[in-house]
């Protein structure tokens, strides 16, 4: 029987110092690779696109759709996990320019999720950025502690969201912890998406 005690802190968690700007910004990357995709055949294959060494998640919301890129890093005593997540609207998905014009945008947030995380922790942890850490004790076969840090920038703009997990389980997961919301898509299901003029998906 599984046994998790949750306890949730507001500390940053010292753990995240390991984690470099070029991950999120990697993972940015191949967000924006999945919306090309998905602009230029109006499907999601299942198949993350080349060059994107991450696990992708595509889910097709009311308005448009949300990309999820992780990255699971196993070592001799433990295992971490970077997971960015990102939406773009049918109206952008639709136009070349306004696919390009969010595409720019999203990793321009990146850059700055990834300062939220390489400063977490210090003095220089920027005002814009918000933090929420969580400890789980997990006692079964999989008996260990995993610690998660929830990242955002709480202006404005287009919300993007960072997580960063590392974990000394005797078996490292083979799935997030957390999907985000919404009904994922199977892995080689297609998805075809028509968008009429920018404006939400035909039947």
């Amino acid at each position: 029987m599984r046994v998790t005690l949750p306890v949730v802190v507001l500390v940053l968690l010292s753990t995240v110092s390991g984690a470099l700007a070029s991950d999120v910004e990697q993972l940015a990357s191949c967000t924006t690779k999945v919306f090309n995709v998905i602009a230029r055949t109006r499907k999601w294959s299942g198949t993350a696109p080349a060059g994107c060494g991450a696990r992708v998640t595509v889910l097709k919301e009311a308005d448009g759709v949300l990309v999820s890129a992780s990255r699971l890093i196993s070592e001799n005593d433990g295992w971490e996990r970077i997971s960015f997540a990102a939406s773009e609207s049918f109206r952008e998905i639709a136009s070349p320019k306004n696919l390009a014009a969010a595409n720019r945008d999203i990793m321009a947030r990146a850059k700055k999720l990834a300062r939220c995380l390489d400063t977490l922790g210090t003095e220089k942890f920027p005002a814009n950025c918000t933090s929420r850490g969580s400890k789980n004790l997990v006692a079964d076969e999989e008996s260990g502690e995993i610690e998660v840090t929830d990242l955002a920038l709480n202006d404005a703009g287009r919300p993007v969201l960072l997580q960063y997990q590392v974990g000394d389980t005797v078996s490292t997961p083979t799935e997030p912890a957390e999907e985000p919301a919404g009904n994922a898509l199977p892995q080689g299901m297609d998805l075809r998406i028509f968008v009429n003029g920018g404006n939400a998906p035909g039947k």
